[in-house]
């Protein structure tokens, strides 16, 4: 559920750890390039002690090419580099800001929720029945009663044959019974598409050693995992429950950021690149 956030998360961090390398490279290049004698700041060949202003090696006019010496600082081949790394690091920090900009509207968090809960049946024929629910709720009073995105029983049965774990995925509207602690490897039972049915459910308790249910309790079971594990009714009880919660930026919000400043990012990019090339034709030219 909060793979978004953590995808984008992991992006702005390889992005500001390439601007890091493309800098801590570039200076690694200027060092080496650096000016060390009088040369032509068209080709870089060593003037000092010619007697015409022509340069031996391309032929340019030192006047119109320039003259390098120890102390000035040429434009370099890894000038537009660092540009680009720079505009990135630059964008990423300000779709940070920006993503928390809009985290403090209404609506620009949500709470990732995994809910615990026991249930016992009601019949000396089952064991309680553990449900892990994994959600997400807009608000920190809705998690109780919030329906979970994907629900996991296991029914803690004392027959001898190993529990089965029966999933619910609400998103994705399919339900399937998996091989339970005991058995390696793990596999795949019964499946079908949500709602579940009752005699769906009397298998899975079946197949984990369970006593044969009555018909209003295996009712009762396919209503609470159809329901996303709320709303337990009758002969169902709820004996104990527990929450674990981390509230993120909503998934809107993340893209948002990353999106406008993305943008911004080619934009500019793209200007720079354009901007250099000119640059350069203007000098070929002259």
């Amino acid at each position: 559920m909060a793979s978004p956030a953590i995808g984008i998360g992991l992006f702005m961090l390889v992005v500001i750890l390439g601007a890091i390398g493309v800098s801590i490279v570039a200076a690694i290049v200027r060092w080496r390039d650096r000016v060390r004698q009088p040369c032509c700041g068209e080709c870089r060949y060593p003037v000092e002690g010619l007697t015409t202003f022509t340069c031996p090696e391309c032929g340019k006019d030192l006047r119109e090419a320039g003259i390098l010496v120890p102390g000035v600082r040429p434009r370099h081949r890894v000038h537009v580099a660092e540009l680009i790394a720079a505009t990135a690091a630059a964008c990423v920090l300000c779709g940070m800001i920006t993503v928390g900009l809009l985290s403090s509207v209404p609506g620009g968090r949500v709470t990732h929720f995994t809910r615990t809960t026991t249930v016992d049946v009601g019949s000396a024929g089952f064991g309680p029945l553990v449900t892990s629910a994994t959600g997400r709720a807009a608000a920190q009073g809705s998690l109780s009663a919030a329906p979970a995105q994907r629900i996991s029983l296991v029914e803690q049965s004392s027959g001898s044959a190993p529990p089965r774990v029966l999933e619910a995925d609400m998103a994705r509207g399919t339900w399937r019974v998996m091989s339970g602690p005991g058995t390696t490897p793990t596999a795949e039972v019964h499946a079908g598409r949500l709602p579940i049915g009752a005699g769906d459910v009397s298998a899975w308790l079946s197949d984990g050693g369970a006593r044969a249910a009555s018909q209003e309790q295996l009712d009762a079971l396919a209503a609470y995992i159809n329901g996303g594990g709320v709303n337990a009714a009758a002969p169902l009880t709820v004996s104990g429950s527990g929450f674990g919660t981390m509230t993120t930026a909503a998934p809107w919000v993340m893209w948002a950021g990353a999106g406008a400043w993305l943008v911004i990012f080619c934009v500019v990019t793209w200007l720079i690149v354009y901007g250099n090339r000119a640059r350069s034709g203007r000098r070929g030219g002259g």
